[in-house]
């Protein structure tokens, strides 16, 4: 047991988790969504370009893509692109919950700490993708749709630390994604890493990387 997380734990107020790749294993639908989109203009992308992208808002993954190409944006290629990832996405998520997330996001509000989800994702995927018994938990939820800059800017956090009405130093952060991390710390807050997605080299930022949720001590 990482005596530093029981502490860091023991002194806190509240913890913000992010959603894909830390309570629901859909990473690997995401990035088959939009590589089947991508695909449409000739376009290549691995899943490691979409992993290391993960947390941004899905404009920006948009717009870079496609500039970087050379190919021209229109509002009619946006929601051509829109449209095409979401109805690839819905025909192949199969919705799969990590084992270790029930148990601790109850374990964590049985002991009376605030609970917020800050994700990529905007609002109307969140619920279709979260079953209601995990997302009533949360007392906030931050989804991409309600923030102006995305990871890695800060702004996500800022306004669940806001919301959840604590501080930097009362709250701890779980991530799976270098944006997420590092729009974290640019909040002042502490991060564990979970190794879902991406290797602990990708994840250095953190306070501390883990395998699982399973070794977080709840």
């Amino acid at each position: 047991m990482n005596t530093k997380i029981v502490k860091i734990l023991n002194n806190a107020y509240a913890v913000i988790f992010d959603l894909d790749g830390v309570i629901v294993d859909t990473m690997p639908f995401h990035a088959r969504a939009w590589q089947e989109t991508f695909k449409k203009f000739g376009i290549k992308v691995s899943k490691k370009d979409i992993y290391l992208r993960e947390g941004e808002k899905w404009d920006k993954t948009f717009f870079d893509i496609l500039k970087k190409h050379k190919i021209k944006i229109t509002d009619e290629i946006k929601r051509e692109v829109f449209r095409h990832r979401e109805n690839v996405f819905k025909n192949i998520l199969k919705i799969r919950i990590f084992k270790d997330a029930p148990p601790l996001i109850r374990a964590l509000k049985k002991r009376g700490l605030k609970l917020a989800l800050v994700t990529g994702t905007p609002r109307k995927e969140v619920i279709r993708i979260l079953p209601r018994r995990l997302y009533t938990l949360f007392d906030v939820v931050i989804p991409s749709d309600e923030v102006r800059h995305g990871k890695p800017h800060p702004e996500p956090f800022l306004k669940a630390l806001k919301a959840l009405k604590t501080s930097p130093k009362e709250t701890i952060v779980i991530e799976n994604s270098p944006n997420g991390i590092i729009a974290a710390k640019k909040a002042n807050m502490k991060v564990i890493a979970i190794e879902t997605s991406l290797s602990r080299r990708y994840l250095k930022e953190a306070d501390f990387i883990l395998k699982s949720l399973g070794q977080i001590p709840s």
